[in-house]
């Protein structure tokens, strides 16, 4: 099974706005571009709140838990249900990585947020190797530092050296932050032994192990299918009609041309025909969209987890959809 990443982004409306998208974006393109890129699997839970966090964690089970926020020393700070600064403490993060890993799943928890070194010396009690943050970092060099860290993971290399590559890049690029990363872990763990993604088993469980059917699709909903009678265009995006795609999907090294249309149906199933690289191609699933993150997710019966697009330039007649691997352009047919 595949290395899963967890991946917790916070970026509270009343705090400093982080690029959590890019660093996001950025690791997925490192690991896709990487010798092991199959074993790992990126999942992204966006505006997490103290209300998501455990379930989170429970749902996916994850081989590595990665941070994406602000932080001080006696906290992480995630996003409250009005988007405002809702702070997690340093005790409750411990106890809840203690609990939820009594099965040891979590082999790595990645603290990319300000301040978060204690937390991550308290997680250290629990997880074999965790990294957090001595002082404040900006948001460049984390980013930078993160995204060389998961190049050497999906590269095969352990935790340690992995971890020093990040510091290299920092020094390699001039950043002024190279001595803030620090490297935890319990006492009887080496992490220059510790290597994630490239064993047969990571011991991670999948949520649901039977198939999932794909509904057909009423008459209603066929691709020729109109949005509702007397539906106006939404000031937020409103999706279901059927949409043309175009843009750039890259795989490992490659990058090809993929030509796509999307059907949104009222049900909130959707389809997807079209040609990657010239060879056709058919997808199916669901989508959710949450209009004030301006996040799309897709969710293909064939896949376990969900494809995340950051939603820019957003009108209701279309919008730009990225994600790590892929930059699409979508426009409202009917």
């Amino acid at each position: 099974m595949a290395t899963l990443i967890l991946f917790l982004a916070a970026t509270p409306t009343d705090e400093a706005q982080l690029r959590v998208g890019q660093e996001y974006k950025e690791i997925g393109a490192k690991i896709q571009a990487s010798r092991y890129r199959d074993n790992f699997e990126l999942v992204m839970g966006p505006g997490v709140s103290i209300a998501d966090i455990q379930g989170l964690l429970l749902q996916h089970n994850p081989n590595i838990v990665h941070f994406s926020g602000h932080g001080d020393q006696d906290a992480i700070v995630l996003e409250g249900p009005d988007g405002k600064a809702q702070m997690l403490s340093e005790r409750s993060l411990s106890g809840l990585l203690e609990i939820v890993n009594r099965d040891g799943n979590i082999r790595c928890v990645f603290l990319n947020a300000c301040y978060s070194e204690d937390q991550a010396r308290a997680i250290s009690k629990s997880v074999d190797c965790v990294i957090g943050m001595a002082n404040a970092i900006s948001d460049d060099a984390a980013r930078e530092f993160a995204g060389s860290f998961y190049q050497g993971l999906a590269n095969g290399r352990s935790v340690k050296d992995s971890f020093d590559l990040g510091k290299n890049i920092l020094s390699a690029w001039n950043l002024p932050d190279e001595q803030v990363p620090k490297l935890l872990s319990k006492s009887s763990v080496d992490p220059s032994s510790v290597f994630l993604g490239k064993q047969k088993d990571t011991g991670r469980s999948k949520a649901s192990s039977g198939s999932v059917q794909k509904p057909t699709p009423s008459a209603a909903q066929q691709p020729s299918a109109q949005p509702p009678a007397g539906t106006s265009p939404a000031a937020s995006l409103s999706l279901p009609g059927t949409w043309d795609a175009t843009g750039t999907v890259q795989m490992g090294f490659v990058r090809g041309t993929s030509v796509s249309r999307y059907v949104f149906y009222p049900s909130l199933d959707y389809e997807e025909t079209g040609a990657l690289n010239g060879a056709p191609y058919y997808g199916s699933g669901r989508y959710s969209f949450d209009p004030i993150r301006s996040v799309l997710a897709l969710q293909d019966w064939r896949s376990p987890a969900p494809m995340l697009y950051f939603l820019s330039n957003v009108s209701s007649q279309g919008f730009t959809a990225t994600a790590p691997d892929r930059v699409l352009e979508l426009r409202r047919v009917s």
